[in-house]
């Protein structure tokens, strides 16, 4: 599709966008690019709210979306499971891979940075985790709240993705899942790290 073509983000058409959306939009939109993926995704959204099948293409414009975050008009916690379902959001390599995560005892140990008012009890635990504690860590501190750590259990659901920050989404985490919790507060510049238990158990 050339530029002279695309005459409006709402009137592109999915069957002729080539398969690296974000490249494509990048190049077309350089300037406009989180107001082209909310348009794109409003015309996704109802059909997912509907659990209506996507096409390919849909899929990997929300997969996209995801990754660079706007994606607000979609409610991502209600609808993420349905997100992961969808042809296109996972590639058949990321499909595989999120079967072969370990769970339970030896399950895969996950890091996420967390707010503080996820660690309190008072916001449900993000879906976004990584295998990678130094990626947490920095989300860790721009959420000025707390590292926190857990093993996949054997009813998780979770996907992971070919991504640089070593993605894992945990749609049912629950905070009796986590294993350790590092404040960022340091103690004698040395990180404070404890237990779930002694945090939110006294």
């Amino acid at each position: 599709m050339t530029t002279e073509m695309i005459l409006s983000p709402t009137q592109i058409d999915f069957s002729k966008m080539p398969d690296d959306v974000r490249n494509y939009l990048d190049k077309h939109y350089p300037d406009d690019r989180d107001t082209l993926f909310d348009a794109l995704s409003q015309r996704i959204a109802p059909k997912i709210r509907r659990g209506e099948p996507l096409d390919w293409i849909e899929g990997r414009v929300l997969r996209a979306a995801w990754e660079t975050g706007p994606i607000n008009i979609i409610d991502a916690r209600v609808n993420l499971g349905k997100m992961i379902d969808s042809t296109g959001f996972l590639t058949p390599y990321e499909r595989i891979q999120s079967c072969n995560l370990p769970s339970g005892e030896k399950g895969a140990l996950l890091y996420r940075g967390c707010r503080i008012d996820e660690i309190a009890g008072l916001a449900p635990l993000g879906a976004s985790w990584t295998r990678s504690k130094e990626i947490a860590e920095e989300f860790a501190h721009v959420n000025r709240g707390a590292l926190v750590s857990a093993r996949i259990p054997d009813n998780a659901r979770v996907a992971w993705l070919d991504t640089v920050e070593k993605e894992v989404l945990w749609l049912n985490a629950r905070l009796d899942d986590v294993i350790t919790i590092q404040e960022i507060a340091r103690s004698a510049g040395r990180p404070v790290v404890r237990t779930y238990k002694e945090v939110c158990h006294g």
